[in-house]
């Protein structure tokens, strides 16, 4: 994945799989026929890999190139159980075993075929400018070799610090070389929509070196997660100086593994604006007790400004802005 456009690809929602699978299930359960491998790569598959599988918001599943093994059990083990850590669903349940092992034999038929080049890559950005409704403008790839880029803040000095979902903390030079992970980052759960998310410099950073971090950390309860924002520096590659500016109490903390924000903006008061996801519970975003579905707002160091529009009440969760 490169950067040349970050913009934040989600996977598909928990609610519409658990939709799907019900349906799928209930149509088995009916003595559905098998279909075909082709069909199933066009409605399972095609969504995250690209309509010829050489790569979308999810991997090249053509290229030989396989994150938990190449056998041929490797990919059907995949294809029933799943990837949680990347968000990519378990289909045992809705594939019979014929269907998973047709499916194995036509990602090897396809793979052939991209290998004798009868199924191209996806084509690069065009290089000549592009007339928009306002401006003009050429995409530039910067940088290749990341791992689902998520936020971006330009230094004082016009280094590109930026955030893998993964879990990274990058700095690219000016010339476009990409460092090594800044070190004792905070200790990300990276499952589907979860991550190390946005990032952001204080208005004062040239003077007070403050940089805002959003990421996703696992609860007491295990596979349960929810969203946290930190503020900390970087002093001679590592991650210091950490201070803890958001956590939610713990029953927030969901097992469900969509919608966790977040987007961080600083005000012209310097206070800090954040978006925190409805984690697949869309109702909450109209409960103002809950942090669920909203835009926060908080100090640059944590507090709750007096001029939140919710301040003093006790039925509102503090740092509700909207």
């Amino acid at each position: 994945m490169t950067i040349s456009s970050l913009v934040h690809t989600t996977s598909l929602s928990l609610a519409y799989f658990s939709f799907f699978l019900a349906c799928s299930a209930a149509t088995y359960a009916a003595g559905s026929a098998d279909r075909s491998a082709e069909s199933i790569a066009t409605t399972l598959c095609a969504a995250c890999h690209g309509p010829h599988l050489t790569g979308g918001s999810g991997p090249n599943l053509l290229d030989e190139r396989w994150n938990h093994g190449g056998q041929d059990a490797d990919i059907a083990h995949s294809i029933a159980q799943g990837c949680p850590a990347s968000g990519m669903p378990a289909f045992g349940p809705i594939l019979s075993s014929n269907e998973q092992k047709s499916l194995v034999g036509y990602l090897r038929q396809q793979q052939r075929a991209f290998a004798a080049g009868e199924i191209p890559l996806p084509p690069p950005p065009p290089e000549d400018p592009i007339d928009s409704e306002l401006h003009r403008f050429r995409i530039e790839t910067i940088a290749t070799g990341l791992d689902m880029p998520w936020g971006m803040v330009f230094l004082p000095d016009g280094r590109l610090l930026l955030t893998e979902r993964v879990g990274r903390l990058r700095i690219l030079t000016i010339g476009g070389a990409l460092e090594e992970p800044i070190t004792g980052t905070p200790k990300t759960y990276v499952r589907q929509d979860g991550g190390m998310l946005d990032i952001a410099l204080h208005p004062d950073y040239a003077k007070n070196g403050w940089i805002y971090l959003a990421y996703c950390e696992e609860g007491s309860t295990r596979d349960t997660s929810m969203t946290v924002v930190v503020r900390g520096r970087i002093r001679n590659g590592a991650w210091v100086d950490q201070q803890e500016l958001f956590r939610a109490d713990p029953k927030y903390y969901m097992a469900d593994g969509s919608h966790f924000g977040c987007r961080l903006l600083f005000d012209k008061q310097k206070n800090l604006l954040f978006t925190i996801g409805d984690r697949g519970l869309p109702d909450e975003a109209q409960n103002l007790a809950s942090p669920l579905g909203k835009i926060l707002r908080i100090t640059d160091d944590g507090r709750i400004p007096s001029d939140n529009p919710f301040a003093g009440r006790a039925d509102v969760y503090p740092s509700v802005w909207s």
